[in-house]
């Protein structure tokens, strides 16, 4: 993969939606070879221990504009640092935050996967429902493109099955 990523012109950022042992170490590696920068919730990176620390670090729960069209959601999930990148009002990096589920069709959550806190999930689920976006591109699960306004009602539909479980 580094290979054709070096073919392509290689990589400037690394976003980290969150810590996670295999992907820093992949992050730091890649960081290495083609000189990027990586970019993670300040929570995140003070778990960080065996690897270096990013060069950039987001720090608050509230979203960030990092350049024009990129813009950094706090939703806490597996950890309280863990984020989302949402690129031009379409296209939203979940992690393992959100994903398409085939077996169901519909977005989906797993509680089993939610280590930090579940009540605060709903509440960043919330804030996903008043975000546009077309496109769902998770770490884990399905991805799916739907049109704005048919994924923001997945979404409301997901928070409501999401509340009636608290």
């Amino acid at each position: 993969m580094a290979k054709k990523i070096a073919e392509l012109g290689g990589v400037h950022t690394i976003f980290l939606t969150h810590y996670d042992n295999d992907e820093h170490t992949d992050a730091e590696l890649f960081a290495k070879r083609f000189g990027a920068k990586r970019i993670v919730h300040i929570n995140e990176q003070s778990r960080t221990i065996k690897a270096e620390k990013a060069e950039h670090s987001i720090e608050g729960t509230e979203p960030v504009e990092w350049i024009p069209d990129f813009r950094f959601l706090i939703v806490p999930r597996h950890t309280t640092g863990h984020m989302v990148l949402l690129y031009k009002e379409k296209f939203l990096f979940t992690g393992d935050h959100l994903y398409w589920d085939r077996s169901t069709q519909s977005l989906g959550a797993n509680r089993e996967y939610c280590f930090y806190s579940w009540s605060e999930l709903i509440k960043s689920m919330e804030l996903l429902t008043k975000v546009k976006f077309e496109w769902v591109l998770p770490r884990h699960g399905d991805r799916i493109h739907r049109e704005e306004t048919v994924m923001k009602q997945a979404m409301v539909r997901l928070l409501k099955q999401m509340q009636l479980t608290l």
